[in-house]
């Protein structure tokens, strides 16, 4: 899920961004979530595990859930995936993901990239993870 009305979130399209995670989280029990961060520090990704562990994302049940953690100034992002999800998927997984999104970030938006990133997370959890 979304927060509204981010400070940064003339930076992206909350609805598409919104959509794409109801869309992703339908078929799986995973969640997903976007953070929006002015200030990440020097490695994002240290701050996207602090982040992921601030929102006590790694309560869930089956550790499925998904952060993508974006610094929009910067144009940088992480991915965390909790234990569960990041064994399922696989590291080869999580590092084409990263790859992908960034080519769509550079060609096309932040909020595309992210989109695609939502949507191949759902589509790969709803699998490994189904609803229901």
């Amino acid at each position: 899920m979304v927060k509204p009305k981010h400070r940064l979130a003339h930076h992206v399209d909350e609805q598409r961004i919104a959509d794409a995670i109801r869309s992703a989280e339908a078929g799986t029990t995973a969640k997903i979530v976007v953070t929006l961060a002015h200030h990440a520090g020097r490695e994002i990704l240290a701050a996207a595990m602090r982040a992921f562990m601030r929102l006590e994302m790694h309560r869930a049940d089956k550790r499925n859930n998904v952060l993508f953690y974006v610094a929009p100034l910067r144009r940088e992002f992480a991915i965390v995936g909790d234990a569960g999800a990041h064994d399922a998927l696989g590291q080869g997984f999580w590092d084409e993901l990263a790859l992908s999104m960034s080519a769509h970030i550079k060609t096309e938006s932040l909020t595309d990239g992210l989109c695609y990133g939502i949507d191949r997370v759902g589509r790969e959890l709803s699998t490994r993870f189904p609803r229901g």
